[in-house]
């Protein structure tokens, strides 16, 4: 696992999980623009959950994924500004966790 990924799961508390991250090709539509190809998903199960993705993961990324398993029941605009929060939070103590 990646060092942002670690730092990531120590900040919220999901050390306790098992985390995977899983390349998975994906094939898009021909009418797809080059820089709207980027899939990943995530599947949550108990303690457990996979992170698949189709080009390098980047922080941003992952860490919304990270924020989907520990809050699964948030919509995808609560998710993206908790994400923004996050990474934009240069002061917030628990980014040095």
């Amino acid at each position: 696992m990646n060092p942002f990924i670690k730092h990531w799961v120590k900040v919220l508390n999901l050390s306790d999980w098992s985390i995977k991250i899983e390349h998975l090709p994906f094939i898009f539509e021909e009418d797809v623009n080059d820089e709207d190809k980027f899939y990943v998903d995530t599947v949550i199960g108990y303690n457990e959950a996979v992170i698949y993705h189709e080009k390098d993961l980047i922080e941003e990324e992952a860490l919304r994924q990270l924020l989907h398993i520990k809050f699964p029941d948030l919509n995808a605009d609560l998710l993206d500004l908790l994400t923004d929060l996050f990474l934009n939070a240069k002061d917030f103590e628990l980014r040095d966790v």
